[in-house]
């Protein structure tokens, strides 16, 4: 099955967006996309001499990290990106899945396994997660867990003084 039966059939099962008319999942070739991104950019000549860097706007590979491969995206609404209005887009879509294996290799399409990672992600049970009461949860537990170690009976966490050096109240600088 080639890559445009496979969208076909995602768009299909899985339908449009209903605001922007665009498919949820769409299967890509990473070289094709390009996305404008505001950011610090060094520029060059053609034979490579270095004429400084600007920041501003430019047009961008938008899997420039990857290699060139296949990758599932999922369509989704944006509602804030970005402060300039070149940058700014309704919408966009975001990978799910990459078409490589653990040593960066190239795995071919396979509609079975687009079929199952689409029905984990569309059927999976979200959980929102409170990351601050979370932390707080951990560090409230450290304190606690040090807390007993401090005051502990077992003579392995009492200081001892056989070795060390104290002073005499009365002869301030001498030694035992």
């Amino acid at each position: 099955m080639d890559v445009l039966d496979i969208n076909r059939r995602l768009l299909h099962l899985h339908g449009r967006d209903t605001t922007y008319s665009q498919p949820n999942w769409r299967v890509i070739w990473s070289e094709t996309l390009v996305e404008k991104r505001e950011g610090e950019y060094e520029d060059f000549t053609p034979a490579g001499i270095y004429l400084g860097t600007k920041k501003g706007i430019r047009e961008v590979k938008k899997y420039d990290y990857l290699k060139p491969c296949w990758i599932l995206e999922k369509f989704h609404q944006v509602f804030d990106r970005g402060t300039y209005d070149e940058v700014r887009e309704p919408y966009t879509f975001e990978p799910v899945y990459v078409f490589l294996d653990k040593n960066d290799n190239n795995l071919p399409l396979n509609w079975k396994a687009i079929e199952i990672i689409v029905f984990a992600w569309s059927s999976g049970e979200r959980q929102f997660i409170d990351h601050k009461e979370q932390e707080k949860k951990i560090y409230d537990a450290e304190v606690e867990r040090n807390l007993n170690i401090l005051h502990q009976d077992d003579p392995k966490w009492k200081p001892t003084f056989a070795s060390s050096v104290s002073v005499k109240a009365d002869n301030v600088g001498e030694t035992k």
